[in-house]
């Protein structure tokens, strides 16, 4: 038996043989016009931002703050999302819409600008994405928030998503524009391909000395959801350090960077180099580590010391499993579980090592999720099931990232957590009745 090492989202492939495992600029607005306030409708359950199965549109986004009062909005949209019609010269053409509204927080009504507009989009037979953005304006020391409707008009498919515009700090990812030289391109998130070279602009920054400090990743499992342990203080490590002054980075080893004003304060703004940015599931050992929530320590070193850890990786799925269909079934949800994790809850590490992450793998989408500015409640089955669990997620103040969520732990889960790990290693994926 042997495991590709190719791994790409919702993609598994089993033939008579092998075992195969595989989880499977161009428009601006001038937005600083805002229009009178309106009351919206108060969101309520937000699942669906963490539910592949209800996604059509997977869209990602990055703020920037170019100016002082104002800020971009950029838009990734994969083409594979969109319903194209043909035209000539191996071009398809799309039609998109785009409605936004800019609020005081996810509990307020208070609007305090909204617009919407249409573009159709050409695609090349060559293009992946197409990219967008429109202005909004900003003011520092606040903090506001994005409610972005996404609307694929040949099939009816809508998307909303709520994002975060940050200017309470300096030392904020919103204050960088971070490019891929050869492409020119916008970088979303805070995730850089090694090899590749990235200039970095921004008009914050610009005015200081900035030093730029490297560590190698941070790898520190989420403690059980019932632990009374606590997570040690982050620190900086910093393996290199220097005065950041050509601004261009072009990583070449796994490394956490870290650019802030003063080398003696722990704050600033993190940059995360990986061989693979997709869902980073491509060795073994990439798929080794996630198992840590299934197995007790001495299995896991066993599996991770093991001279063919291919072999003994497709050995436990199909003990676990019971045959090579099934094994099938479970290696497809539970790394697609990882990378759905990698890509929304990413922060200091990589996501399935966190919290949200760890919760997220173990026990699948969320039936209903609330979201306020600094808490996330999960609740798993429905409010009259014996069986429905909640989780509550509250924000971290992070040196390294604001995307930190921490879960609220309590004795009370050890029962749900021994259950879930259980069906799992018995053959059974894990979800609790809606």
């Amino acid at each position: 038996m042997e495991i590709t090492r190719n791994i790409t989202k919702n993609n598994i492939k089993v033939d008579k043989q092998f075992l195969f495992i595989g989880i499977a600029l161009s428009l601006f607005l001038s937005a600083c016009t805002t229009t009178k306030p309106t009351a919206p409708k108060r969101h309520k359950n937000l699942s669906y931002l963490y539910n592949e199965s209800e996604a059509y549109l997977h869209p990602q986004y990055q703020v920037y703050h170019y100016s002082t009062d104002s800020s971009i909005v950029f838009i990734k949209l994969p083409f594979s999302d969109l319903l194209m019609r043909p035209i000539e010269n191996d071009q398809k053409y799309g039609f998109i819409s785009i409605h936004y509204r800019q609020f005081e927080s996810l509990t307020n009504n208070t609007i305090i600008d909204s617009s919407s507009f249409n573009q159709k989009v050409i695609k090349d037979a060559s293009q992946k994405y197409k990219l967008l953005s429109f202005k909004i304006c900003t003011s520092n020391l606040s903090k506001t928030f994005l409610s972005i409707e996404l609307t694929d008009q040949l099939s009816e498919r809508t998307r909303k998503d709520y994002i975060e515009v940050d200017r309470t700090s300096l030392l904020n990812r919103q204050n960088l524009l971070v490019k891929e030289a050869a492409t020119k391109e916008p970088v979303f998130g805070s995730e850089l391909l090694l090899g590749h070279t990235y200039s970095i602009q921004s008009p914050v920054f610009l005015k200081r000395k900035i030093f730029l400090q490297e560590q190698k990743p941070v790898y520190e499992v989420a403690f059980v959801p019932y632990s009374t342990e606590r997570y040690a203080s982050l620190k900086m490590k910093s393996d290199t350090s220097y005065l950041f002054d050509d601004w261009q980075i072009t990583p070449q080893k796994p490394t956490m960077y870290f650019l802030n004003f003063d080398t003696n304060i722990v704050k600033g703004v993190s940059l995360m180099a990986y061989d693979s940015i997709s869902n980073r599931l491509h060795t073994p050992s990439q798929l080794i580590h996630p198992l840590n929530y299934l197995l007790s320590k001495k299995e896991f070193n066993l599996l991770l010391q093991d001279t063919n850890p291919k072999f003994a990786l497709d050995r436990f799925w199909l003990k676990t499993s019971g045959n090579v269909r099934h094994a099938q079934e479970m290696i497809r949800v539970y790394y697609g579980r990882v990378a759905t994790a990698n890509r929304e809850f990413a922060s200091y590490k990589e996501g399935w090592m966190t919290d949200r992450g760890m919760i997220y793998l173990i026990f699948g989408e969320p039936v209903t999720v609330y979201k306020s500015e600094t808490l996330e409640r999960w609740i798993f089955g429905s409010g009259d099931s014996e069986q429905a669990l909640s989780f509550d997620f509250e924000w971290s103040r992070n040196p390294f990232t604001s995307n930190d969520y921490r879960l609220v732990r309590n004795e009370a889960y050890q029962k749900a957590w021994a259950q879930a790990i259980d069906s799992w290693r018995n053959g059974r994926i894990y979800s609790v009745a809606k």
